[in-house]
């Protein structure tokens, strides 16, 4: 859950910048639209997300890795993102698929 919070989140927080990629006009149109709900769910998921890896293994622990986790979902969002269209969309199911899981079982 906590992995899938740090996806959302920086995928939000990342849709808000101007380097966003041209081409996903819609989800840029959708996250410009409400520019500054983005930014705060963005940031409530990330702070959610903390307190998510803090409560399983203690804060320290906790922290670094959602810091490692960041760190990874940052990156691989804007080398994805950069190279094919279609990764997004995949991106998208991939997280939708993983919280239907949690929440189902």
């Amino acid at each position: 859950m906590a992995i899938t919070t740090v996806l959302l989140g920086s995928f939000l927080l990342y849709g808000t910048s101007k380097y966003f990629p041209e081409k996903f006009l819609k989800i840029r149109y959708l996250v410009a639209k409400n520019r500054k709900m983005a930014k705060l769910l963005g940031c409530s998921l990330l702070l959610l997300s903390v307190m998510l890896f803090s409560l399983k293994n203690g804060f320290a622990t906790g922290f670094i890795m959602f810091a490692i986790t960041l760190f990874l979902a940052l990156s691989s969002l804007v080398i994805s993102l950069s190279v094919h269209k279609k990764l997004i969309y995949l991106f998208i199911v991939i997280v939708v698929g993983d919280l239907l899981t949690l929440i189902l079982f």
